[in-house]
Formats: C-alpha cells, sequence, structure tokens
C-alpha cells in the first residue's frame, strides 16, 4: 500500500497539504489535540527535534511550472510546528511514492492511526510521566529544560503548558 523513497531535507514552503484528503478528515488530523497547549512555547530547537522525530509524510509532484512540490499526507503536526520557524528553513519530509487518487484517504488515515496508536501518551498517566522526565533532567541536565521551553523550568508553568492541573502534582 505504501512504498517509501527515503528522506529528503527541503524547504517548509515547498511543502503543502494534500487537498485530495476528504475534508471531513483532514478536519479531523488538524484537530488532533498536543499536550502542549501553545506550540510557540518551543524553542527553534526544540521545534526542529519535535519534527526530526516525526517528520511530515509526503510525496513528490511537480507544479505547473515545473518546481518540485511536497504533498503532505501524515503528521500534520510536524507540519504545523516548521510553520513556526523562519520562512527558509529546511525540514526532513519522508517521502513516498504517491498513492493513487482513489486510495489516499486510506493511506493518510492508516498513517496517522498508527502513529497515534503506537506512539501517542496514556492522557491518565502523561502528568506523573512529564513529571518524572522533567525531575530527571533537573537532576542530571538542568539546561535541557531551557532549551525545550522557557515554560520548562518552573514545575508551575510547565504542568500550565501541558494542561494538567497543578493542584493534582
Amino acid at each position: 500500500m505504501i512504498n517509501v523513497i527515503g528522506s529528503r531535507v527541503v524547504l517548509t514552503s515547498q511543502i503543502k497539504i494534500s487537498e485530495q484528503i476528504a475534508s471531513t478528515v483532514r478536519k479531523t488530523l488538524f484537530g488532533r489535540p498536543p499536550l502542549l497547549q501553545d506550540a510557540r512555547d518551543l524553542t527553534d530547537e526544540a521545534i526542529i527535534m519535535a519534527i526530526l522525530l516525526s517528520p511530515p509524510i509526503v510525496y513528490e509532484k511537480k507544479s505547473l511550472v515545473g518546481k518540485r512540490l511536497y504533498i503532505c499526507i501524515a503528521n500534520f503536526r510536524s507540519l504545523q510546528l516548521a510553520g513556526l520557524l523562519p520562512g527558509s528553513s529546511k525540514i526532513r519530509v519522508n517521502l513516498i511514492e504517491p498513492p493513487s487518487h482513489f486510495n489516499i484517504d486510506s493511506v493518510s488515515l492508516m498513517l496517522n492511526m498508527i502513529s497515534d496508536l503506537a506512539l501517542s501518551l496514556d492522557p491518565d498517566k502523561a502528568g506523573p510521566y512529564f513529571l518524572e522526565l522533567r525531575n530527571h533532567a533537573i537532576d542530571y541536565s538542568p539546561d535541557v529544560l531551557s532549551s525545550i521551553s522557557t515554560k520548562c523550568r518552573f514545575k508551575k508553568s510547565f504542568l500550565e503548558a501541558i494542561g494538567i492541573n497543578r493542584k493534582k502534582y
């Protein structure tokens, strides 16, 4: 169903969301709630690392004027994060062969569901997990917190940034 070509580093301005994906599917995928309440709290370095960990899944398409475009069908959140970087930024994408027009919803849904099922956190366990990670960072490498976000430095702002009731912890 999916033929992987490899990965490539491309300008963010060359990547577009597939308009062939049904609007209801796109709406659902864009509505995926991230744990971090406001991605603008991340440093540019943290955004680049997040994209590296989960690059947009794209296929290549030539525009009418012969320019290369990359059409994103999965990992939309990474593409949204890339929009926070300076306009001339380049990011790594995973390149696949173009799916058939009739198959694009299936491919997009499959890729996004696999990613979320395999890699997402249990919401009930996210708070304790992130607090434990934050405590390890404080103990072993405190500079890590500020390289991710200024909100990570203090417990209160950290919990607020990820939408967790601080009174609970």
